[in-house]
């Protein structure tokens, strides 16, 4: 029986390597993206080079079967088609699963945050002490006056680029719902809901 070769034994390795880690930038992808943006090229990439990878090992399977033929080659070629797949159906909400798990961790954090913002004279950008800087981008919120300002709702940015904006949002009153004055301002979005009062929400603007 042929043992794995050193090259057969790399390309699984890059299998897993090209992946997981997709799944790792994605999981920790509102820390990492204010200091790296290219994160979502990042993780394209590595779509795109396990599936060169994929193609390569089964090119060599078959070009091996003219002589000297190996079907261990196939080990990489699985780790990647049956991680690569896997990967695949994680990653579409697995950004969203870590917001709400972090979330519920600091579900009191906000709720005192959200006092102390409603102690504060009326702006559109309120600075968070250094014991809330953290809940949000450069420690600020982003204040809305909702419902002919009978409620003020805060947003704890996550994210904010030139098209994008996303984050905790706060949503004031006994009967939450995410108010007209808000989202009129953005030309689309969509939201997840958390637990009462919050949701994470994503303008395009």
């Amino acid at each position: 029986m042929k043992k794995f070769n050193t090259l057969e034994k790399v390309l699984a390795l890059l299998g897993v390597l090209l992946t997981v880690l997709p799944l790792v930038l994605a999981a920790n992808y509102y820390k990492l993206q204010p200091s790296f943006p290219i994160i979502d090229v990042v993780i394209i990439a590595c779509y795109l080079l396990a599936s060169v990878l994929l193609v390569y090992c089964l090119c060599r399977l078959i070009l091996s079967m003219n002589g000297n033929f190996r079907s261990q080659i196939l080990l990489p070629a699985a780790v990647v088609a049956l991680l690569g797949a896997l990967s695949l159906t994680m990653i579409g909400d697995i950004d969203i699963k870590t917001v709400k798990n972090d979330f519920a961790r600091d579900r009191a954090i906000y709720d005192q945050a959200v006092t102390y913002l409603n102690e504060q004279e009326a702006s559109q950008k309120i600075k968070l002490p250094e014991q809330y800087a953290a809940l949000s981008l450069d420690g600020e919120v982003i204040s809305y006056s909702c419902n002919d300002g009978k409620h003020t709702c805060y947003l704890f940015v996550m994210l904010e680029t030139d098209k994008r904006l996303e984050g905790i949002l706060y949503v004031a009153g006994n009967s939450p719902s995410i108010y007209y004055d808000i989202v009129s301002q953005y030309s689309s979005y969509s939201y997840e809901d958390l637990l009462s009062n919050y949701v994470f929400i994503a303008f395009t603007k």
